[in-house]
């Protein structure tokens, strides 16, 4: 079977509504990328691209590789709480999720030539590292009364257009939902007067959930050499693996029994994008005094092949009998090119008492490019086309500040995201604004180092669960979600630090 919402002859607009399916916004959602890498470089905010000398700092500037002194390994653990509040309708609901994950690993061999006294090369570097670089876990959850619309407008206007009365009702022609509302009998032909037709009336209960889980995790391979003490060169390959999941839940159920045979409808979705890609990275950091580093880093557009399944179902009851529609599993490959990246920063460093940073990255989101084979070439060139519209430039700017004494850190940051959205393209309010807050302690002897790390997030998402000419604009679900994470990181040196 084809990928079902490709072969469809609906605008694509309805289509990815009502399927719950939307590729743009997905491609989106997987190129934010979060600078998190080990519990110190978190706790400042991610503005790490001219510290260096940190396991978090590979992934964002390989270049921080080459001012290692020492060998070492490190891991992280991210014991994490995903909350939302969401409007929907005239109501506000909350629902939270606990992840623990993974959050990072690197093996670090490095060099220092200390026998080289006024050579050029003073130190080299090699790592091995995975870091998870994105992460899609979040949890939403809504329910209200809607008395002016239901979600089976959508199927009877589509049904009774003159354009689609007389298409088959199958896979090859609509979406998923839109067929399991025929095959369940929540829409029904009338032969007699020769259109479709619903027992579903005004007001009802709607309710419903959206349940994310996943991240990208990226594998790399990196090297460094240190260049008089003053100039480090960087460079990686990376091989960054996806995984990401989706639940959908919406479900209709009569209010007060004012539905005379109808009394509950529920649609459940499942969505799984999994794979592997590739990408880049060169950096330089500059180090002209003690006291201040100047540092850059450029990730090449990564190429991701990806592979999605997906399944639904919808069960309809009424007073006299139950039905139960489910479709057939499927499957579909395809490749998402995601944009490049350009980071800059400096670091001022207070002596031994710490350092103050400050980064920027610049990521462009027109720049993300499906690929879904040739026989789909014009539905993906219309995804990349509302892409280009719809998306622009993003910039994001991180802040971050250690102090320390003797073998204590304290550190704090702060990150923001501007919209990734063109003017006019995004619901006030839900523009996917992002902000990040940090704070942290650290300890670092001789040989051993433990960081903890207090991280909080913010993100907004907005949802149109159907279609329909009944609505009034406030049925769309509006959500402001947080995750609240505390890192740990457990670093520990090969060899005494020289």
């Amino acid at each position: 079977m084809g990928k079902q919402c490709i072969a469809i002859v609906l605008c694509l607009f309805l289509q990815q509504i009502s399927s719950g399916q939307s590729y743009d916004y997905e491609a989106l959602q997987y190129s934010q990328y979060e600078r998190k890498g080990t519990a110190r470089s978190a706790a400042v905010g991610g503005a790490f691209c001219a510290v260096g000398a940190d396991a978090g700092a590979i992934a964002i500037n390989p270049a921080g590789l080459a001012m290692f002194r020492s060998s070492e390994v490190s891991g992280s653990i991210n014991l994490m709480n995903t909350g939302s509040k969401t409007d929907f309708l005239n109501s506000s609901n909350k629902d939270n999720k606990f992840r623990f994950i993974g959050q990072q690993l690197a093996i670090v061999l490095a060099s220092k030539l200390s026998g080289s006294r006024g050579g050029t090369v003073k130190g080299f570097g090699l790592s091995f590292s995975l870091d998870r670089v994105a992460d899609f876990n979040n949890s939403i959850y809504f329910k209200d009364r809607n008395d002016t619309n239901s979600v089976t407008d959508q199927y009877l206007i589509i049904f009774n257009s003159p354009t689609y009365r007389n298409v088959p009702i199958d896979y090859n022609n609509f979406p998923m939902d839109f067929v399991l509302a025929s095959e369940s009998q929540l829409v029904s032909y009338d032969p007699i007067r020769n259109f479709y037709t619903s027992s579903v009336t005004v007001p009802v209960i709607q309710s419903g959930s959206i349940f994310t889980r996943g991240g990208i995790t990226d594998m790399a391979l990196s090297g460094g050499v240190n260049l008089w003490d003053k100039l480090y060169l960087g460079a990686s390959v990376g091989f960054p693996f996806m995984l990401y999941k989706r639940s959908y839940n919406f479900t209709e159920q009569d209010a007060e029994g004012i539905n005379p045979t109808f009394n509950k409808s529920s649609y459940n979705q499942e969505y799984a994008s999994n794979g592997i890609g590739f990408v880049g990275k060169l950096g330089v950091i500059y180090k002209p005094h003690q006291w201040f580093r100047v540092g850059a880093s450029i990730a090449t557009p990564t190429f991701m092949a990806l592979r999605e399944t997906f399944s639904g179902s919808m069960d309809t009851e009424f007073d006299t009998a139950t039905y139960r529609a489910e479709s057939p599993n499927g499957a579909f490959e395809y490749s998402l090119t995601q944009p490049f990246r350009f980071n800059t920063g400096v670091a001022v460093f207070f002596d031994k008492y710490g350092f103050f940073s400050a980064d920027y990255e610049l990521t462009d989101y027109r720049r993300n490019k499906y690929n879904f084979g040739v026989e789909n070439a014009d539905f993906a060139r219309e995804i990349n086309d509302s892409m280009k519209t719809a998306y622009k430039t993003g910039h994001t700017i991180r802040t971050g500040i250690e102090g320390a004494w003797k073998s204590l850190r304290v550190r704090g940051g702060y990150s923001y995201s501007f919209t990734p959205y063109q003017e006019g393209q995004a619901q006030p309010d839900y523009n996917q604004i992002r902000q990040l807050y940090s704070a942290g302690l650290g300890y670092k002897g001789k040989r051993l180092s433990v960081d903890l790390a207090y991280v909080r997030s913010t993100n907004t998402y907005y949802y149109e669960p159907y279609f329909s000419i009944f609505s009034y604009g406030n049925d769309a679900i509006k959500s402001k979600t947080h995750k609240d994470q505390i890192m740990l990181t457990v670093g520990f040196k090969l060899a005494k630090q020289s």
